[in-house]
């Protein structure tokens, strides 16, 4: 009876050792003699977990557990997912993680002025030029043409489509044509 306890011992930590994905292959001489109180617990192998602290624009911050091998977009989902301020450009929500690491979700103004510099670049320069990578939508409407529903349009399409290279890429905005851009050009930059 005790060979018996023994072989189905053998077989149960040979199973549990192939399930843990270990390559190292557990030999039992059949003629060992093992007392019944030498075998306490079985030996398990627990997944391997990471600790990740995610912060900012999401919905629940805190630290979350997740099996080693969690994407980015794992822990942002334990977190109760992105709030609308966020930038969701700003992660590789693909990326794994590793244990400790910190996961900061920006605001999409925040990530904005990361983008175009430092956050003085937000007021107006000395030279009273309005920056359409950081401008508000009251800084917007200051210019010649340009109401709250455009502003608003311009903002919208900064945050979808990154920031504007050129000055001239404010033409590409619905409802800004060459007859509006001519009245401002002289009154905005892009860095």
């Amino acid at each position: 009876m005790k060979k018996v306890g023994l072989l189905a011992l053998a077989l149960y930590c040979g199973i549990i050792y192939t399930a843990c994905g270990k390559e190292d292959t557990v030999y039992f001489e059949p003629d060992t003699q093992m007392e019944s109180e030498e075998v306490t617990e079985a030996v398990l192998c627990p997944p391997a977990s990471c600790y990740v602290y995610v912060c900012g624009e999401v919905v629940h911050p805190g630290v979350y557990e997740v099996a080693e091998g969690a994407r980015v977009c794992d822990v942002l989902e334990l977190a109760g997912g992105l709030k609308d301020t966020a930038a969701k450009e700003a992660l590789n929500q693909a990326e794994p993680v590793v244990d400790g690491q910190m996961i900061k979700v920006p605001d999409q103004e925040t990530y904005l002025l990361q983008q175009t510099g430092s956050a003085d670049s937000a007021a107006e320069p000395e030279d009273g030029r309005i920056n359409l990578n950081t401008a508000s939508k009251e800084q917007l409407m200051t210019l010649s043409g340009i109401g709250e529903s455009k502003a608003e349009t311009i903002i919208s399409y900064r945050e979808k489509n990154g920031a504007f290279q050129t000055i001239e890429d404010l033409m590409n905005i619905p409802g800004i044509k060459n007859g509006v851009f001519e009245k401002i050009k002289d009154n905005i930059r892009v860095n």
